[in-house]
C-alpha cells in the first residue's frame, strides 16, 4: 500500500451539488456495474447493492469502514462561485416552457437547486492504494465528472497517479479537518448528522452519524488500513 495523488486536468468547469469523492467516481465507472446489474435506484435496499473490488485500501476502526480517499480537492487558485438551477421532471413540462413568465411563489413556483462551479485547470484525489495499474484502467474510463455532464462541463483531459511521501491517516484528516465522510466511530468527538458514508452517496438507506468533508474531527488512535 502507498499514498498517491492522483490529479484530473481539466478543460471545462466542474459543477457540485456535493463532496464528489473518489471511490464514487470509480464505482461509477467500474465495467462490473455496466453488465447485466440493475440500476441503484432511491428504493434499492443496502444490502442488495453488488460488491465492488476496487485498487484502494480501506480505513477501518473495529468494524466500521471506509475507503481510504479524499473527496476532490482544488488548488488555491481555483475560482469557485454558486449557481442555481431549475431543474422540472413534471407531466406538464412543455406547458410551463411556453408560459411567459414564472412565478415566485405557489405551486407552479420552479424548483431550484443550489450548486457550486469550480473553475480550475487541475482538481485532485489523494488514496491510499494497492494496484496502481488497475486505478489508472479504472480512471482512464472516466471522461467527465460532477454535474451538468451533458452540458460539457467537467471534461477531463488526463489522469497521471503521483506516489508521495505521506501517512496513510492524510487522506483522512488536515489541519484538523475531515477529507472525506468520516464516520463517528473513528473520531474522539461526535456529530449529530448521519450520512452515507460508502458509495453512492445520494443513499439514504444505511446513512450513520459522521462527519462532512471541511468538518473540525479529532481521530482515534485505533485506525487501521487493509
Amino acid at each position: 500500500m502507498e499514498v498517491v495523488k492522483i490529479t484530473a486536468k481539466m478543460s471545462s468547469a466542474i459543477v457540485m451539488h456535493s463532496p464528489l469523492h473518489l471511490d464514487a467516481v470509480l464505482m461509477g465507472c467500474h465495467p462490473a456495474l455496466h453488465t447485466d446489474y440493475k440500476p441503484t435506484r432511491t428504493d434499492t435496499d443496502r444490502g442488495n447493492l453488488k460488491n465492488i473490488p476496487l485498487p484502494l485500501a480501506s480505513a477501518y476502526c473495529f468494524s466500521t469502514w471506509v475507503w481510504g480517499c479524499t473527496a476532490l480537492e482544488f488548488p488555491s487558485d481555483a475560482v469557485i462561485s454558486t449557481i442555481t438551477q431549475t431543474k422540472r421532471t413534471d407531466p406538464i413540462d412543455i406547458l410551463y416552457l411556453q408560459r411567459q413568465h414564472s412565478p415566485g411563489s405557489g405551486p407552479m413556483k420552479d424548483r431550484m437547486m443550489t450548486g457550486t462551479t469550480v473553475l480550475t485547470p487541475e482538481a485532485y484525489f489523494y488514496a491510499v492504494i494497492k494496484d496502481e495499474k488497475e486505478l489508472m484502467r479504472l480512471l482512464s474510463r472516466v471522461k467527465q465528472i460532477g454535474g451538468w455532464r451533458k452540458n460539457g462541463n467537467g471534461a477531463v483531459v488526463d489522469w497521471t497517479i503521483d506516489k508521495i511521501e505521506a501517512e496513510f491517516r492524510s487522506v483522512l484528516i488536515d489541519n484538523g479537518k475531515a477529507r472525506r465522510r468520516i464516520p463517528d466511530a473513528f473520531c474522539f468527538n461526535k456529530s449529530n448528522n448521519k450520512l452515507q458514508m460508502h458509495p453512492p452517496y445520494w443513499m439514504s438507506a444505511g446513512r450513520q452519524y459522521g462527519f462532512e468533508v471541511g468538518d473540525e474531527i479529532n481521530l482515534t488512535v485505533g485506525i487501521g488500513f487493509r
